[in-house]
């Protein structure tokens, strides 16, 4: 407790200090004043200036001639305190000054670094040569490995998201088989009546006791302390009740609307009875809305396609397949500009990037040329000898018709 006192004691003298220090009660005061001045709008100084020098009459916060897009910004600034202002400006010239030091800064070294590599150029071309096409094979490189890597990064997320869903689809599929066998309408109907009779309690003591051993199993599993598992039950426990209580919140409101309803038709129709008030009928409204709302909301969570179909399994399926494609593309872009730049050698013409497709890579690589056009068949051609088998007209019509 003295401790306390004696603290108490020191941060009042402390106080009394800075007030003695500001000139007293008045001091503070006029402080104060100060303080609450900086956070009224602009607008209330240039109205004060405008009263003063006698333009008031010519209209409050007048804003001089400027383009349309310099009014607005002029005339919201007006509606704001002259502390954020003065902050605003000063961070504003602020980051100015730096940017433009900085870009001083970037010009100097920038001429720097020009003068050095010219003067390292010219003492030592081949060095400056060699290191130059290192860089630009690293650069190269890099250009080529981004979008690779890039793709990789999305296949690797979606193939085991495809794993994922054909992992469910199995499961629900597994679980389809097993209702169906023994839920089947086509057993029971085979069956007489007391087979059924028999048969029935025994699908139900065997779904209860699946049921019991799943909670059995839950239950040893919390003991054992998987914090995984508790999480998910706990999330799956709140997410139910969550959900118990919004779809009996929606009956209560669908039947309170059901009874306002049948209020209104009785007063429309001038029965005898209870009649709608005013503050009913704003009620009956606001649950119309309401339900109309809940109604959109859950078509919409409606059309979200489930992961455990087929649909989901087979679509997941070809968009990996697709960027397989794409990846096989990139990873192959360097070997099919080498081989069009081969191709526009022979053809003595210039390489267009239009023509760089892949169907003429591949028809070069995997169709066959014409057995006419073969080497062997032209050297026998040109000095007039036996053209050999493969060179005559059977085995070239066939060959022309496979290709």
């Amino acid at each position: 407790p003295l401790k306390r006192i004696d603290s108490q004691d020191s941060s009042s003298s402390r106080a009394t200090a800075v007030i003695d220090w500001m000139g007293g009660a008045w001091g503070v005061y006029v402080i104060m004043i100060l303080w609450q001045l900086l956070f009224l709008p602009i607008g209330f100084y240039t109205t004060a200036y405008q009263v003063i020098t006698g333009d008031a009459a010519e209209g409050i916060h007048r804003v001089p001639e400027c383009p349309s897009a310099m009014v607005n910004i002029v005339t919201s600034k007006y509606q704001q305190s002259l502390l954020y202002v003065m902050c605003h400006q000063a961070a504003y010239y602020l980051s100015k000054r730096i940017q433009d030091e900085a870009k001083e800064e970037y010009r100097q070294r920038f001429s720097r670094l020009k003068r050095f590599l010219l003067r390292f150029a010219i003492r030592h071309p081949v060095e400056f040569r060699r290191k130059l096409r290192k860089v630009l094979r690293w650069l190269r490189w890099v250009r080529y490995s981004i979008p690779l890597m890039g793709g990789l990064n999305k296949l690797k997320s979606n193939t085991f998201d495809l794993l994922k869903k054909y992992r469910q689809r199995r499961e629900a599929a597994i679980l389809e088989r097993c209702f169906d066998k023994l839920a089947s309408q086509k057993a029971f109907k085979q069956m007489s009546q007391s087979e059924i009779e028999v048969h029935a309690p025994l699908i139900i003591q065997a779904a209860w006791r699946a049921r019991q051993k799943r909670k059995q199993l839950r239950a040893l599993k919390m003991f054992q302390q998987d914090p995984e598992l508790f999480a998910a039950m706990r999330l799956q426990k709140h997410f139910k009740a969550w959900l118990a209580r919004s779809r009996a919140r929606l009956k209560r409101k669908r039947v309170e609307l059901a009874v306002l309803q049948q209020m209104e038709i009785r007063t429309m129709n001038e029965k005898v009875g209870p009649h709608l008030s005013a503050r009913e009928r704003r009620r009956m409204y606001q649950l119309q809305k309401e339900l109309r709302v809940a109604a959109k909301k859950r078509r919409q969570t409606q059309m979200l396609l489930r992961p455990n179909t087929r649909f989901s399994v087979i679509w997941k399926f070809i968009f990996v397949a697709c960027l397989l494609i794409e990846i096989t593309q990139l990873a192959m872009k360097p070997k099919l500009k080498r081989f069009h730049e081969e191709l526009a050698l022979a053809e003595k013409r210039k390489v267009d990037v239009k023509d760089m497709d892949w169907y003429t890579y591949v028809q070069a690589k995997l169709v066959p040329r014409p057995a006419p056009e073969w080497d062997e068949c032209g050297k026998a051609l040109e000095a007039q000898t036996a053209l050999p088998w493969y060179c005559n007209r059977p085995f070239t019509d066939i060959h022309t018709a496979y290709i």
